[in-house]
């Protein structure tokens, strides 16, 4: 298993902590404050929502958008609206899954199922929470280099093709640089994971079917969702190989402890 930023920050803390579990309860401490932080930036961007401080920002930067319309941007659009669309996201679960799974990391298969669910549920229940209109409620269809797509009929905060397309896609994205050699490889995984989720972000605001703060409340609540399940993840892994007799400093943290050896 290859090393990621968590696990290396695990291994940090198991190098300046005495004890296992004191390590693992550190460690998830750690990544339920930078949880927490994400959490509060959605917070604050649904405050200003809320009141309305920032609609008319909102507003002129889609009006902004949709002046810059060229044939160059409508295909980036639609690449967006094609990495974005539910077709696109079952072919990635569908196919990480029987990847992590025939390769019996059942654990990663599983985080990436909780993900997936955790992310539908929370979309779900912002938008009712919200309930905040569309930029353009009144249209009945998007036309895009002859492609017609339905406008969407549900509430506009968050953009639920960013909510989802971030927790599924760095979820993802996390999951193979786990698995990766090279550090490159892992840098270049995760910087396509940000290709992509960004590429959909703006395609919705292009599209005029949500507004730029939806898109970044999507993208934090994905961040702050898959960022959880990843911490589950590994301390669930690392649990997995460890005694809970283990009392001394482990120098490295990342490798299963040997048995102890008895004297014949």
């Amino acid at each position: 298993m290859k090393q990621t930023p968590l696990g290396r920050a695990f291994r940090w803390i198991g190098g300046h902590v005495r004890g296992f579990y004191a390590a693992v309860g550190l460690f998830l401490l750690a990544g339920l404050v930078s949880t927490l932080v994400t959490f509060g930036l959605l917070l604050v961007l649904a405050d200003l929502v809320a009141g309305g401080a920032i609609q008319s920002a909102d507003k002129a930067i889609v009006q902004a958008v949709g002046d810059l319309k060229s044939p160059r941007l409508d295909a980036l659009a639609l690449v967006g609206a094609v990495i974005g669309s539910r077709m696109a996201a079952w072919c990635a679960i569908v196919v990480g899954t029987l990847f992590l799974w025939t390769t019996r990391h059942r654990y990663s298969a599983a985080l990436l199922w909780v993900a997936i669910g955790g992310s539908v549920f929370l979309n779900a229940f912002l938008k009712e929470w919200f309930g905040r209109p569309r930029p353009a409620p009144e249209r009945a269809n998007i036309e895009l280099l002859g492609w017609t797509f339905g406008y969407p009929d549900s509430f506009s905060f968050p953009s639920g093709h960013a909510l989802l397309t971030t927790s599924i896609f760095f979820t993802l994205a996390y999951l193979v640089a786990r698995l990766e050699g090279s550090r490159r490889m892992r840098r270049f995984t995760l910087a396509l994971a940000f290709l992509m989720v960004t590429l959909v972000g703006l395609s919705r605001v292009y599209l005029g079917v949500h507004y730029l703060s939806d898109v970044v409340a999507g993208i934090l609540a994905g961040l702050m969702w898959s960022t959880a399940a990843a911490l589950g993840l590994e301390a669930a892994w690392y649990f997995r190989f460890r005694k809970p007799d283990v009392e001394r400093v482990e120098e490295n943290i990342e490798e299963p402890v040997p048995a102890p050896l008895t004297h014949q």
